[in-house]
C-alpha cells in the first residue's frame, strides 16, 4: 500500500498509513472511522471542501519512520496489536469512567438538561462495549487465525468469519452513532463554567476514549476485515 495519494485513495487508507492525517480529518469533520471507505474526493465533497486542496494538505504531511503499514504486516500481528493496545485501553477506560459518570449524574444531574441524556448514552455504550470486545476475542479473531492455518484455532463454522465481521461492523456503526450523540450533548466536550474536577475528568476521559475507538474501528473496518475478505475470495476462487 505504497502508491501515491490520489483523490481515489480512500479515507481509511490515508488514515492507516499516515496517522498524522487524523487530526486533519477531525478538524474538517471527515469520518475516517466508519466512513473510511469513502474516497478523498467523496469525503471532501461531503464536507464541502475543495478536494484538490485537501489532497495537497495530506500530501504535505510527513510520514514518520515508525508508522506501521498495517496493509503489509502479517494479519496475526495486527490482531495481536488490537489485543495488546486497543482492547485493554477500552476495558480500562470503561471501568474507570462508568462510576465517574454515575457520580457526576448523581451530583450534577439537575444543573444541565443534557446531563441525564448524556448518562443514558454513556451507560448504553459502556454496557455494549465489553460484550463486543468479547465477541472479537472469543469468536472473530480465533476464526480468522483458524483461516490462516494456526493449529490452535479450528476452522470454525462453515460460513467462516464473514458473518461475524458483518455483525462487528454493524456494532461499530451503532457505537459511532452513540459517540456522535455524546459529542453533541457535551458540545464537543466543552467543559461548562460550573464544572468541578469530576466533570472535567469525565469529559477528558470520554474524548480520549472516543479518539482511541475511532482508531480501533479504523484498523478493523479498513484493514483487518478487507484483508480477511480478500483471503476468503482467493480461497473460494481455487
Amino acid at each position: 500500500m505504497s502508491d501515491p495519494l490520489t483523490l481515489e485513495t480512500t479515507v481509511g487508507q490515508v488514515a492507516v498509513l499516515q496517522p498524522a492525517s487524523l487530526d486533519l480529518f477531525d478538524r474538517f469533520g471527515i469520518d475516517f472511522c466508519c466512513g473510511g471507505d469513502l474516497t478523498l474526493q467523496e469525503a471532501a465533497q461531503r464536507a464541502q471542501l475543495d478536494p484538490d486542496r485537501l489532497l495537497q494538505q495530506l500530501q504535505e504531511l510527513e510520514r514518520k519512520p515508525d508508522d506501521r503499514n498495517w496493509f503489509d504486516e502479517p494479519i496475526e500481528a495486527l490482531i495481536q496489536f488490537l489485543l495488546d493496545t486497543h482492547h485493554p485501553y477500552t476495558k480500562e477506560a470503561v471501568e474507570r469512567l462508568y462510576p465517574l459518570m454515575e457520580k457526576v449524574a448523581r451530583v450534577h444531574g439537575d444543573k444541565a438538561d443534557w446531563m441525564k441524556p448524556l448518562a443514558h448514552e454513556v451507560r448504553g455504550l459502556f454496557a455494549e462495549l465489553p460484550e463486543h470486545l468479547a465477541k472479537e476475542e472469543q469468536i472473530l479473531f480465533p476464526m480468522i487465525l483458524g483461516l490462516l492455518g494456526h493449529p490452535s484455532h479450528g476452522p470454525g463454522p462453515a460460513c467462516g468469519p464473514e458473518a461475524p465481521m458483518q455483525v462487528m461492523e454493524l456494532e461499530h456503526a451503532h457505537a459511532g452513532e452513540r459517540w456522535k450523540m455524546i459529542r453533541s450533548l457535551t458540545h464537543d466536550y466543552r467543559v461548562p463554567d460550573w464544572a468541578c474536577n469530576s466533570v472535567k475528568a469525565l469529559f477528558a476521559g470520554l474524548e480520549a476514549l472516543e479518539a482511541d475507538m475511532h482508531r480501533h474501528i479504523l484498523l478493523e473496518n479498513s484493514v483487518l476485515h478487507p484483508r480477511v475478505r480478500r483471503l476468503l475470495a482467493e480461497a473460494n476462487s481455487v
